[in-house]
């Protein structure tokens, strides 16, 4: 990863070679040629298709490569690498609907050849199709046990949360909607946060800003939020926090409600006659 080139140039006079790979949680897959990477692809699959057969997977893993990397693949020929054996046969065998029928079709544009690979040895594939799951399980598991370490020492700083935290230790089912799990005082299922403005904050700056957030909008912020936590009036905190954040207003457009009429660009008389480059500055990472 420190040494240049990292990715190889294509040569559209030889063969590609396509590794795919699948898993339970997504689908990997390589692009190479003489050995060396051209480009990667990992992705996530939805329950649907995480519930599909290991061949049906392996199909999916083949058919996103393909339309990922088509490009390459129409003036040149595929080689396409895959621990499932039977995929070898799939121009044989009589298909007629199926993830794996809508593979052939796929197929039938291109010159390809599937080769059967051993797993151990589809180790670039195959850590492809997991990285994303791994890494997003390890950083979410983090930061949702340091919020809930803060939540419980927020229950003692808050008269109400600690006396209703005692009452339902001694009767468990005497002030319903509200329950205590494991330590944790829930309202209708969801952590409660009650009257802790900073813990609040620190929510919503997470939920939004952070990489799981992604400086997504009100609603998406909100709907991502009240999976876990509820407190009264998160709505409203959720659309005055992400209207109010430095970098969202900073990177938002403001347009003259009333610019006037629309007026027609000059039509060139041969292509690149003009040439226009603008640069957006500031944006956030994700």
């Amino acid at each position: 990863m420190t040494s240049a080139p990292v990715l190889a140039m294509p040569d559209f006079s030889i063969p590609f070679v396509l590794e795919a790979d699948a898993s339970g949680y997504g689908i990997g897959a390589v692009l190479m040629q003489r050995g060396q990477p051209i480009a990667f692809l990992s992705k996530a699959i939805g329950r649907k298709a995480a519930g599909w057969s290991t061949y049906d997977k392996e199909a999916l893993a083949i058919i996103k490569a393909i339309k990922q990397w088509k490009h390459y693949f129409a003036a040149s020929s595929i080689i396409i690498r895959t621990d499932q054996q039977s995929l070898k046969h799939i121009q044989e065998q009589k298909l007629i609907e199926g993830i794996q029928h809508k593979l052939l079709i796929k197929l039938l544009g291109y010159k390809f050849r599937v080769e059967y690979k051993k797993g151990k040895e589809n180790k670039v594939a195959d850590a492809l199709s997991r990285v994303k799951y791994a890494i997003s399980t390890l950083k979410s598991s983090a930061t949702i046990l340091a919020w809930i370490t803060e939540v419980v020492k927020s229950y003692e700083e808050d008269p109400k949360c600690s006396e209703l935290t005692a009452q339902l230790a001694i009767a468990p089912t005497g002030h319903p909607p509200y329950t205590l799990t494991s330590g944790f005082l829930r309202y209708k299922g969801k952590i409660l946060v009650d009257t802790h403005t900073d813990l609040r904050k620190s929510l919503l700056t997470s939920f939004h800003a952070s990489e799981l957030g992604g400086h997504s909008g009100e609603r998406a912020t909100y709907h991502r939020l009240k999976i876990l936590f509820t407190w009264p009036g998160m709505r409203q905190d959720v659309k005055s926090f992400v209207q109010q954040y430095p970098v969202c207003q900073l990177n938002k457009a403001h347009h003259n409600p009333y610019p006037g009429l629309l007026q027609p660009l000059p039509v060139p008389d041969f292509a690149w006659t003009h040439i226009s480059m603008d640069f957006v500055e500031g944006l956030p990472f994700s």
